[in-house]
């Protein structure tokens, strides 16, 4: 499983990597069944496998879950001729959903390549529901440069929008810096009605 690529067959490595993985996991498995390790995973507890170059030898015992990594980033727009071309746009009183989805038909280029689900680029007027942008990523293409680029070809032609909703946390990564440069409020995890409906017709639609 890979994010925007279809599930596919395991390559060699990946191979290896789920083989050992697995036969670890009935070792451990093991200790948990016999009673000789007790790990009260109900209490945050975790089984830890691991390999002791000191002692030559697997070791295996209960220990505190760690915390999830949530990565936080923020894109830093450094360009300064973009920041004061967009500021001087007029401001608009419109409000907008922008947003980047998947969608449910993948393509394959050719026999050897991993299918890969392509990405859709949205701009939508959250008021009445009408699409303005709708760009076909392709799997190469960054998200990053094409979220920038599609909110700048926005602003240069209709102005700065009042405020622009977004899905999540990572979408508002790409664009909070240069909102907040520009004057534009960033609103994000307040739902996204008139997207997730275009994805259903997009998706109905390709499925025919």
């Amino acid at each position: 499983m890979k994010e925007g690529y279809y599930p596919w067959f395991l390559n060699a490595q990946q191979v290896d990597l789920i083989t050992t993985a697995l036969q670890n996991f009935v070792i451990a498995f093991k200790y948990i069944a016999s009673g000789e390790i007790s790990v009260n995973f109900e209490n945050n507890e975790t089984l830890l496998r691991y390999y002791s170059p000191e002692k030559k030898d697997w070791l295996n015992g209960a220990v505190i879950m760690p915390p999830i990594p949530v990565e936080k980033r923020c894109l830093i727009i450094k360009d300064k001729e973009l920041i004061e071309k967009l500021k001087a746009q007029k401001k608009i009183s419109v409000t907008l959903d922008f947003d980047q989805i998947y969608t449910s038909v993948p393509i394959q280029e050719n026999k050897h390549d991993i299918p890969y689900f392509p990405r859709l680029l949205l701009i939508v007027d959250r008021s009445s529901g009408y699409c303005i942008t709708q760009n076909m990523l392709g799997k190469d293409d960054i998200s990053e440069n094409a979220i920038i680029s599609a909110l700048y070809d926005y602003i240069m032609k209709y102005g700065r929008p009042k405020t622009i909703y977004v899905r999540d946390e990572k979408f508002s990564s790409y664009i909070e810096h240069l909102c907040k440069q520009i004057g534009v409020q960033i609103i994000c995890g307040k739902g996204m009605r008139n997207i997730n409906a275009l994805a259903e017709d997009i998706a109905e639609l390709m499925n025919r």
